[in-house]
């Protein structure tokens, strides 16, 4: 391969780590969007409800269920893209704590590390 047609390496890579997850943020706008949905037909319903349009009423409720019906699949992807980006974390951690280890360890084993976190434990009991 020449020199300018070397393949471009990501941290992840070279290090040997999972690649980060994809962002997840669409799929979040789209599931507060289709709540939102939900909301303006709920508020129809009651609306048509005061003055019994059942027609409006039915129309409503069918809304509801269309908008709501892939909620659960927004959650679920949304769920499974956290986990991703946990373990992707938990990876650069481990990562760190390696190499900390393989050059600094005596940082991990100091008395103000240790301090500091007994501290902070007895705090939040």
């Amino acid at each position: 391969m020449s020199e300018n047609k070397k393949e471009q390496l990501s941290s992840e890579d070279i290090l040997g780590i999972e690649k980060q997850p994809e962002m997840s943020c669409p799929k979040i706008n789209e599931a507060v969007k289709d709540v939102c949905r939900v909301i303006d037909s709920a508020k129809g319903a009651f609306r048509s409800i005061q003055y019994e349009d059942w027609d409006g009423v039915k129309s409503a409720v069918e809304n509801i269920e269309c908008d709501s019906s892939c909620l659960e699949d927004h959650f679920e992807y949304c769920r499974s893209q956290c986990e991703l980006i946990r373990s992707w974390g938990q990876n650069w951690k481990d990562l760190a704590k390696r190499l900390i280890r393989a050059h600094e360890p005596e940082l991990l084993e100091s008395t103000e590390y240790v301090t500091g976190v007994n501290n902070e434990q007895s705090q939040t009991n």
